[in-house]
């Protein structure tokens, strides 16, 4: 009798402390409860436009999801394919005034070349501003994020 309640006793103790070790452990916390909730994917903002003024339409999609924010791409002239995305690398939206409005996602000629900028601002986690301008390459029919960009003074 006396063995039965012993080994009783060592499952009960073993399970009190398994049952407490997920409980205060945050990372296996944050894995059980990841795995049991669904991805999620939220538009923040949407813009429709031609970004070369030639008749080719393109929609731009600023995405929140759990990875982060990102940028997607998608040609208007067939069928909506996805032709490029882009990650803002920051978890955080941001807004950004441009001719006196405020807006988290915004087009613009900053460079005066006729074609159209993306402008996409966001925050890091230690809630660094961060602009992020992505260029329609007219000759390539592509985009590529713009690292530098010289503006004429007063732009």
């Amino acid at each position: 009798m006396k063995l039965k309640s012993t080994g009783f006793l060592l499952i009960f103790i073993g399970l009190v402390g398994i049952s407490c070790l997920i409980f205060f452990s945050d990372q296996i916390r944050h894995t059980i409860s990841s795995k049991n909730r669904a991805p999620f994917r939220t538009i923040i903002s949407s813009i429709e436009a031609d970004l070369s003024q030639q008749g080719n339409k393109y929609k731009i999609l600023k995405i929140k999801s759990e990875e982060g924010l990102s940028i997607e791409i998608y040609d208007s002239n067939s069928n909506y394919n996805k032709i490029a995305e882009f990650s803002l690398f920051n978890k955080y939206d941001g807004h950004i005034m441009i001719e006196g409005k405020a807006t988290n996602l915004a087009l613009k000629d900053l460079d005066g070349d006729q074609v159209t900028e993306i402008i996409a601002p966001s925050f890091s986690k230690n809630q660094e501003p961060r602009v992020h301008i992505f260029k329609f390459n007219l000759p390539l029919l592509t985009f590529e994020e713009i690292t530098h960009l010289d503006l004429p003074i007063g732009s």
